[in-house]
């Protein structure tokens, strides 16, 4: 994120026709998501909405390996795909969601899964976020209902359809398959859909530790409008001055909402 900092930063130095190079010698694939995020909203456009100065990032690999992406020209094509001038920042939220030790991990789920089912999904790709401009501001409002619908999705077999079955009827599944032969044996705790209860007290924190600097500006989660605070450098965060989550005496995680 120092990288779109230093990109906001020396904005107002960059002469007309002139673009910008992001070298990331960590080579993180992280980086692109957030240049995506944070260009999409904050990188000066023409009255035709094309980008006035190009924006390159190159990841630096092992053994003088670059990879290198073509930010501007990215994001140009997916909203002229999708016709949707916000899709640069929902692909970013969507390439974001994730887990740690206490959320859905997603084994055996690939990014591009997550993303193409996403994105083959009308309610899903328009519903599941939604962007707003308001008086010179972006704010995000994620569905928690929806995430719940993408997980019973995501972890739905593929030999059932997924629109036939209830939330629980999936969920079942994941933890006992029919066809086993002993049917006392469970599978992997790992592989088990989440009640949606767990999804929805989640949610508030349903994006990997890389998700951009976005906190949530009512108590409600993610159900509520968030604020962008990218750029702002000494904007002090709700986690900076509050536990992030607790664990009373019934051993259940709570979490606490800013």
């Amino acid at each position: 994120m120092a990288q779109v900092d230093w990109l906001l930063q020396y904005l107002p130095d960059l002469k007309p026709g002139k673009s910008r190079v992001s070298f990331l010698s960590s080579g993180d694939i992280d980086a692109i998501t957030i240049h995506m995020f944070t260009l999409s909203y904050l990188w000066p456009r023409s009255v035709d909405g094309k980008y006035l100065h190009p924006v390159h990032i190159v990841l630096q690999k092992p053994g003088s390996v670059m990879d290198v992406y073509n930010i501007t020209e990215i994001l140009q094509i997916l909203e002229q795909a999708w016709n949707d001038p916000y899709i640069g920042i929902k692909m970013s939220i969507f390439l974001s969601l994730g887990g740690n030790d206490f959320l859905p991990k997603f084994y055996g789920i690939s990014h591009s899964t997550i993303l193409q089912t996403i994105m083959k999904n009308q309610n899903l790709r328009e519903n599941l976020v939604k962007v707003q401009h308001n008086n010179n501001k972006i704010e995000v409002e994620f569905d928690s209902n929806l995430y719940v619908e993408l997980m019973k999705i995501l972890y739905c077999p593929k030999a059932y359809n997924y629109s036939e079955l209830s939330f629980e009827e999936v969920r079942q599944l994941t933890i006992k398959v029919p066809t086993i032969k002993d049917i006392n044996q469970n599978r992997n705790p790992k592989l088990w859909l989440p009640a949606s209860s767990v999804l929805k007290s989640a949610c508030p924190n349903g994006v990997s530790d890389n998700w951009p600097p976005v906190m949530p500006t009512t108590s409600c989660g993610w159900k509520n409008p968030f604020t962008i605070n990218l750029k702002q450098h000494d904007f002090v965060f709700p986690f900076e001055t509050a536990l992030c989550r607790s664990q009373p005496s019934d051993g259940y995680i709570n979490w606490v909402s800013f």
